[in-house]
């Protein structure tokens, strides 16, 4: 027995639903390429947004070094501290950065005595106890009374002396905050597990 032929009338039916369903699948198609486009852009957009910060984090912090460094490889300021020259020296470095707002030479030994300071007269007297705070770390965010603030560490040349530098951390937390990201605030660490900045309080 022969098969029955499909009538023409079908295969049109057929015709005219492959027509109609393919502009959808299409269309399905071309969104989720568009959505995976998207999300690649929006990626791509970030990891620039995180490396421009960085740069211009590690563009500051090494300011502040390099800040520091200049006081502590002077051999005249060292060969003269407590004197107009030394206090003059200190204070220019108070004009460099409006958020440095003060500038101590400490000893670098056990006691840790202090030697020499300049600081901002809006400061007051808590900037040594902030400072007393401070361990070996070239940057270090120490907490004083509800506040907290970000200490930079040198070393002199002959390593004698430490130069410390208390820095009101505003422009760190400007830096930081990236508009592409909708002003996520994002973390710096200090290289040993301790937060300097940032909303998350450790880094495992």
């Amino acid at each position: 027995m022969k098969p029955k032929a499909i009538p023409l009338s079908a295969w049109v039916g057929i015709g005219l639903l492959l027509v109609s369903v393919l502009p959808f699948a299409i269309t399905a198609y071309q969104i989720r390429e568009s959505q995976d486009s998207l999300v690649n852009q929006v990626q791509q957009t970030h990891l620039v947004s995180v490396d421009a910060t960085a740069d211009k984090v590690s563009s500051y912090l090494l300011g502040l070094q390099n800040l520091l460094k200049s006081v502590g490889d002077n051999p005249r300021f060292i060969d003269s501290l407590n004197t107009s020259f030394s206090d003059e020296l200190l204070a220019s470095t108070l004009l460099v950065h409006d958020e440095i707002l003060a500038v101590a030479i400490y000893n670098n030994n056990d006691r840790r005595d202090l030697v020499q300071i300049a600081q901002k007269k809006p400061v007051g007297s808590f900037v040594q106890a902030v400072f007393e705070q401070a361990g070996q770390q070239d940057f270090q965010a120490i907490e004083l009374n509800n506040q907290s603030y970000l200490v930079a560490r040198e070393l002199t040349r002959n390593s004698d002396y430490v130069v410390l530098a208390l820095v009101d951390r505003s422009k760190l937390k400007e830096l930081l905050a990236v508009p592409a990201l909708n002003d996520a605030v994002l973390g710096l660490s200090n290289g040993q597990n301790a937060m300097i900045e940032g909303r998350i309080n450790d880094f495992q």
